[in-house]
């Protein structure tokens, strides 16, 4: 496949992928939003600068800085509406498949190189995991819920930061060295957009033994290998100790356990990533509801065939090296989520979706297999998506209650957050856990489900 089919199917996946998250753009704020919104607000009052929360933390657990610079300070500045922010999810998503597509990309052509391997057709497999990843119900919140838009932050930066080692290590003069200076800032920017950022050494040492030559010990790097990651390491083990300075103790849910739920929270991330839902786990577990199960169950089956398709089509060319570096990938994308006490959601999968997509990218060589693997993968992701869209709780968020109480879908719910909107409110909607809109009544007490937590 030449160049020009290969970006014309880019292309094509990125107008795909545009419609099938298009029905969330008409999400409400919820949740979390409004805290964020009302920072934002209160920033731009005080005439703060942009970076300012570089230098100083919210008193919140959580220091994201280049989510408030590139993400709440511009969206306050054009009016804080829902649909604007949705939009910039949605078209950080894109950006952020399209990244993990590229990294698939230039590992693929490293690990199998055209003098060896004719058949190898790395772009494909590059499109192939954009696909993947892009439409993976682990997307459904990052897109449908503004609050989540550090994840597509978080993996843009990251599979920038990886595809530019992979490139430093394994090419010699300008272009490796201006790839090596690429490395650091979008390093330090994923850093600033979620803390699991605290893995990509380690991310960065598995791909550097994944593309070495199957004759080569695996830890004969290249001195600029062991050089850049040494870098990396500091500048990330220097990140942390900021980090801490600039938070305070996490909630309940949120600090680290080591005992059953390091095996819940890694079953439940397992399953996400075979598409089985947040919601038909919770139901089936909590409410005894055979229609969720049923639903799950499904989702599961038809992700697992498209699993088995992608097995036989690897099968001869992947050896032992790539079959341990795609489970430490995947492995090392779950660990930071395993320990939390309680919370557990689908796209704390995102980074380990990153590594699922390039094994769905190295089957690139065998075209009308991982064509199968893909329909049966997107058969799976669009029952979960669609299920979820049509649950009667908050994360549905393109959904309202309607005057007569019933659920519809209302162009109303892109009303930004009303001016008089203050810190008090959002106490008092969590003290009552109802979800009051400016635009019609509150959504019933039954409704807020996301706060239970599995």
């Amino acid at each position: 496949m030449d160049s020009t089919r290969h970006k014309r199917l880019a292309f094509a996946v990125a107008a795909f992928l545009l419609l099938f998250w298009s029905p969330a753009v008409f999400a409400p704020f919820w949740q979390d939003d409004f805290g964020c919104m009302l920072h934002a607000r209160e920033a731009a009052a005080q005439g703060k600068s942009w970076a300012a929360d570089f230098t100083k933390s919210p008193d919140d657990c959580f220091w994201r800085p280049m989510k408030m610079l590139l993400y709440w300070r511009p969206l306050q500045a054009l009016g804080g509406n829902p649909v604007v922010a949705h939009c910039f999810n949605l078209l950080l998503l894109l950006a952020s498949s399209a990244a993990v597509g590229r990294l698939t990309a230039t590992l693929l052509g490293l690990r199998f190189p055209k003098t060896r391997f004719p058949d190898a057709d790395p772009a494909l497999g590059g499109v192939a995991a954009m696909l993947f990843y892009g439409v993976h119900n682990v997307q459904f919140l990052p897109v449908a819920w503004a609050c989540v838009v550090q994840d597509p932050m978080f993996i843009l930066f990251a599979a920038l930061c990886l595809h530019f080692w992979l490139v430093a290590i394994s090419t010699g003069g300008r272009r490796g060295a201006i790839a090596a200076v690429a490395v650091f800032p979008c390093a330090v920017a994923a850093m600033s957009c979620k803390e699991v950022a605290i893995v990509l050494p380690a991310l960065a040492a598995v791909l550097a033994v994944w593309v070495q030559p199957p004759n080569r010990p695996f830890y004969r790097l290249p001195k600029r290998a062991w050089l850049l990651g040494v870098l990396l390491a500091g500048a990330t083990g220097l990140w942390w100790i900021v980090h801490q300075r600039m938070t305070v103790p996490p909630p309940d849910e949120y600090r680290m356990r080591f005992g059953m739920n390091l095996l819940r929270n890694g079953t439940c991330l397992s399953l996400f990533l075979f598409e089985v839902p947040r919601e038909a786990i919770r139901f089936a577990i909590e409410k005894h509801s055979a229609i969720a199960a049923v639903w799950g169950a499904a989702c599961f089956a038809t992700a697992f065939s498209g699993f088995i398709v992608l097995i036989c089509a690897v099968r001869g060319r992947m050896g032992r090296r790539d079959d341990l570096c795609v489970l430490a990938f995947v492995a090392l994308g779950f660990g930071p989520h395993l320990p939390p006490a309680w919370n557990c959601y689908e796209y704390y999968a995102g980074t380990a979706l990153a590594g699922f997509a390039i094994f769905v990218g190295m089957a690139s060589h065998r075209p009308r297999r991982l064509a199968v693997a893909l329909l049966l993968l997107l058969g799976a992701s669009t029952l979960a998506v669609a299920g979820n869209y049509l649950l009667p709780y908050p994360a549905v968020l393109a959904a309202r209650v309607g005057p007569s109480g019933n659920w519809t879908s209302s162009a109303r719910c892109a009303t930004p957050i009303p001016e008089n909107f203050s810190r008090r409110s959002i106490s008092a909607w969590k003290m009552n856990t109802s979800f009051t809109h400016s635009t019609g009544p509150a959504l019933p007490t039954r409704s807020i489900c996301a706060w239970t937590i599995l």
